[in-house]
């Protein structure tokens, strides 16, 4: 990236200087929010994204606590200011050439339009508090050369960069740049054509969003879908021509930043006939239900139905290509596809745990919705795998679980692989193995795993959870732990407690949502957890 204050770095400062800059680097109070730059986006807009440079408010004091604790407790202020002076011009500082007119916000759209211009246009608006400030500081952009004077357009002037040939100039109270397209949609929809702001589609997508936002992200399927042929991609253009995609509604993204906690969560709306797999039922793998040690747990619903789906519709719809897949499987396993491993696969559950490398230890747990089904598959598999490897594997057998162990070398565990009921578990050591099927203490009953899924919120559905200082742990033993760079990098490590995702769905309105916990520097870690894990003993043999 070239230096000097001209629009792209100028646009990269504002976005380093997102979290609490006026809160916590002495620059003075932030500007109030005025109306959304989505006001002055062209209706078509396919894309847009817009984010809080200045928040004010408990917007700007939550997110001023967020970046303190994210730096270890180091005031977020002189950290931003440092990297926005690192990217501005050797002669300018953000506090006397960009802080004074400086507003609230930053926002940026993408349109594609094969017609008129067969590329994609885009435009970056950044709010101005005070334009004979900006004013003042055009001129010494001139004076480098980065930039010349263009002309107008509907009576708006603006300037060309020397480099990229891209427009800039002050429309109304916000300063724009982008490709010329993209500046005069700008203008054209500041002289009075439609915006993106009043749309129907956008506000239905916008409406339900949380008001205490740091950012906003936008996305029309529809809108890409028309333009599509901008994108110059055979393969782009034919995927995005599928009539599925004409019917489906805007998908949003929103970023928050509170205290303790860091979302992102990604929005879209479906038909009345769009459901969720169920997560419960038989063959379901529930992540609260996985053992309550495990610093990294994992669940999804059902599988089987989505990948036949999948298979069929996508594989399968390229002529040749199903059976193709088909038979390499069958050859490589004696197992058919769909008979014996799509017909009987549920949910998929995956836990991770210990805190040093003698006791690390993890299982890959599918449920089974035909315990019979599986039961032949893993018969098949272990009778495959001896015909190709004889004494590579042995059989085993565990309560009324059966299956067999493959010893990995230089490993210090084996690799059991089991069946029983409706589980079928492929896990790393014995005591995981034991855990994976007998259960015992849940993850959700655990301290950090509930603390951890409660960052999710109400209605959420679990689906990846990741405890931060059970890792920590387990580096602390390892030779990495005396590397320089962790050394330095520890202190931010140690901001998080937890990183959770989960997805819910009310009505026809699907949400995903992302969560890293934080935690109050001024409290100490927890220590990391052990293995546990009890029960009978494996018997390896007939």
């Amino acid at each position: 990236m070239r230096q000097g204050v001209q629009f792209r770095p100028l646009a990269l400062a504002a976005a380093l200087g997102a979290l609490a800059l006026s809160a916590c680097s002495g620059s003075g109070s932030p500007p109030p929010a005025g109306a959304s730059p989505a006001a002055i986006v062209p209706a078509s807009a396919a894309a847009y994204g817009e984010l809080f440079v200045r928040p004010a408010g408990s917007l700007g004091s939550d997110a001023a606590v967020a970046a303190r604790r994210v730096l270890g407790g180091r005031a977020p202020g002189p950290v931003l200011l440092h990297a926005i002076d690192a990217n501005l011009h050797h002669h300018e500082t953000y506090a006397r050439d960009v802080e004074p007119w400086l507003g609230a916000r930053l926002a940026a759209f993408a349109q594609l339009d094969g017609g008129a211009h067969p590329r994609p246009q885009f435009a970056l608006l950044i709010d101005v508090r005070d334009r004979s400030a900006l004013e003042r500081e055009l001129p010494r952009l001139r004076r480098n050369g980065e930039q010349r004077p263009g002309g107008a357009y509907r009576g708006v002037a603006y300037d060309v960069d020397t480099h990229d040939a891209t427009w800039s100039g002050i429309v109304g109270s916000h300063y724009v740049g982008g490709s010329p397209a993209g500046f005069r949609g700008v203008v054209d929809t500041w002289k009075g054509g439609p915006s993106l702001a009043a749309s129907a589609r956008y506000r239905a997508a916008v409406a339900p969003l949380d008001p205490g936002r740091l950012a906003l992200g936008y996305v029309d399927p529809r809108a890409v879908r028309a333009g599509s042929a901008a994108l110059h991609s055979a393969l782009l253009s034919r995927l995005l021509s599928a009539p599925a995609l004409a019917k489906l509604k805007p998908v949003t993204a929103t970023f928050t930043a509170r205290p303790d906690a860091l979302t992102l969560e990604v929005d879209a709306e479906g038909d009345r006939t769009t459901k969720l797999p169920a997560s419960d039922g038989r063959g379901a793998i529930a992540l609260g239900a996985l053992p309550a040690d495990a610093w990294l747990a994992l669940a999804t619903p059902p599988l089987g139905d989505a990948f036949t789906r999948a298979f069929v519709r996508g594989v399968g719809s390229v002529p040749g290509r199903a059976g193709a897949v088909t038979a390499a499987l069958r050859r490589a396993t004696r197992l058919d596809l769909q008979r014996d491993v799509l017909s009987w696969l549920g949910g998929a559950g995956l836990f991770v745990r210990g805190t040093n490398p003698l006791t690390l230890g993890g299982a890959l747990v599918l449920g089974s919705r035909d315990p019979a089904a599986s039961q032949r598959a893993l018969v098949r598999l272990r009778n495959t795998l001896l015909t190709a490897h004889p004494g590579s594997v042995q059989p085993i057998r565990y309560d009324r679980a059966s299956g067999f162990v493959v010893p990995l070398p230089g490993s210090p565990q084996p690799l059991f692989v089991l069946a029983r009921g409706d589980r079928v578990v492929v896990a790393f050591g014995p005591a995981s193995a034991r855990a994976a099927l007998d259960g015992g203490p849940r993850f959700d009953a655990s301290d950090s795993g509930r603390a951890a899924i409660a960052t999710l919120g109400r209605g959420f559905t679990p689906a990846f959870v990741l405890t931060v200082d059970p890792v920590l742990a387990l580096v602390a033993s390892t030779p990495v732990a005396r590397a320089p760079g962790f050394a330095k990098a520890l202190p931010y490590l140690k901001a998080y407690r937890s990183l959770a995702l989960g997805y819910r769905q009310d009505g026809d309105r699907f949400s995903v949502r992302l969560v890293a916990g934080l935690r109050d520097p001024r409290s100490a870690p927890s220590p990391g957890g052990g293995t546990g894990g009890s029960g009978g003993r494996l018997t390896i043999g007939d």
